[in-house]
């Protein structure tokens, strides 16, 4: 927050501007860096159980950070406005990515994956790190707004959660080889 808020100043205007967005989306490379270190160095045990215990921690801290607060204060109110439920919706897809990308951090990290694997993680952590970029890009140039963006992040998060799954298979696939039976 402490980068956003320093580096990249919010503009006024209604304009869109790419490159700065762009930028701003690069700031979710902290996130990347945090996760990382969470499931190296803050929790010891299994892999699995690192890496889900570290994306459920940040999934709670993203919900709380950009949630708590709106559903505290105005969503208690006798008027209660359809996007609040948009936002525990959005909370649940924010679970199910920070998992996904707890899962893609954790395989990326690992040393015994082969070269071609290593790349579609990659890939993977890349895509994570654009995420805000392609959501706002959604918002502003294809025109989406409330239900239909909300589609859309359904959609990109479901694509990404497959796309961790495919890379943790890969990677479970390579380190538990089946075993062939001999005639």
């Amino acid at each position: 927050m402490m980068v956003l808020a320093t580096f990249f100043p919010d503009l006024e205007t209604e304009e869109f501007s790419v490159i700065l967005e762009f930028f701003k989306s690069l700031a979710d490379g902290f996130d990347i860096l945090g996760l990382y270190f969470a499931i190296t160095y803050a929790f010891v045990g299994r892999g699995e159980v690192r890496f889900f215990a570290a994306g459920y921690g940040f999934a709670i801290g993203h919900a709380i950070g950009t949630f708590l607060v709106p559903f505290l204060t105005v969503a208690r109110a006798t008027a209660f406005h359809p996007k609040y439920i948009q936002y525990a919706m959005e909370a649940n897809l924010d679970l199910v990515y920070y998992l996904a990308f707890a899962a893609i951090i954790w395989v990326q990290s690992r040393h015994d994956i082969t070269s071609k694997n290593r790349t579609i993680v990659f890939f993977s952590v890349a895509l994570c790190g654009l995420k805000s970029f392609f959501y706002g890009m959604l918002q502003h140039s294809a025109g989406l707004s409330s239900w239909s963006l909300m589609s859309a992040k359904f959609g990109l998060t479901a694509a990404y959660a497959a796309l961790a799954f495919h890379a943790y298979s890969l990677y479970r696939s390579q380190s538990n080889p089946v075993h062939v039976k001999r005639h």
